[in-house]
């Protein structure tokens, strides 16, 4: 996937956590490249944000929906 198909999540995300959208494309281009289905061998850290599945547990993280970018929590999606 490009970049730009994951603008307007980056734009929620921002808005909704008052972060910079160019900070969380900055991030998700350095840890994925933009891949959601990268993961990390030795610490089993996923999506295009590479959350660690237990850090992203206890976020509240929802893998199964538009937030599989790591960008948004489930009860808040």
């Amino acid at each position: 996937m490009s970049a730009a198909e994951f603008d307007p999540v980056f734009q929620s995300a921002g808005a909704q956590y008052g972060v910079d959208p160019q900070i969380l494309k900055a991030i998700a281009q350095q840890e994925s490249g933009f891949n959601p289905k990268a993961v990390n061998p030795e610490t089993g850290a996923a999506g295009i944000m590479q959350y660690i599945p237990a850090s992203a547990k206890a976020l509240g993280l929802d893998r199964s929906s538009a937030s599989a970018s790591g960008c948004s929590r489930s009860s808040l999606a």
